[in-house]
């Protein structure tokens, strides 16, 4: 029985190093490269209840190319707010598809709710203000789905 012990013990390692261990999740920090209507930009992704509360929130400055995705996973009205938030921001609701059904404006510590009229809001992504016009990004465009799916992969740790 001892050796049987030891035996376990010593091989242990071998079989451990032969199975696939999960990628660790990318941190809520981290920025992904996205495109939409064919323009690159950068997108953390918040998954979680508590990364969608956070948002934004006390950023000071964000880049010309960096926004976020909330990233969802069913249809619905989307109402965001600016609560804590210290840059302008346009935020465009999208649907399940990647298409953006619209685009809004939202303002530095404005708490009034911005509502889609759209239900059909799965995923929104919130730009510098500004940003969707200078690039002649508009509704029916589309946000590239596949680098999108590509991202959530690695934010979600290859889940």
């Amino acid at each position: 029985m001892k050796i049987f012990a030891i035996l376990t013990l010593a091989l242990l390692p071998i079989f451990c190093g032969c199975s696939q261990t999960a990628e660790q999740p990318a941190e809520f920090a981290d920025f992904f490269p996205q495109k939409i209507a064919g323009v690159e930009f950068r997108a953390r992704i918040a998954l979680t209840e508590r990364e969608k509360a956070q948002g934004l929130m006390n950023v000071k400055e964000l880049g010309g190319r960096d926004g976020m995705i909330f990233a969802g996973d069913f249809p619905h009205q989307a109402s965001f707010w600016m609560r804590n938030t210290l840059v302008p921001l346009d935020i465009a609701f999208i649907g399940a598809d990647g298409k953006i059904l619209e685009i809004k404006q939202m303002y530095p510590l404005d708490e009034t709710p911005v509502r889609s009229a759209s239900a059909e809001v799965v995923h929104c992504l919130e730009m510098p203000q500004g940003f969707f016009a200078k690039n002649s990004i508009k509704t029916g465009d589309f946000l590239d789905m596949k680098l999108f799916g590509e991202s959530l992969k690695k934010r979600r740790g290859g889940k």
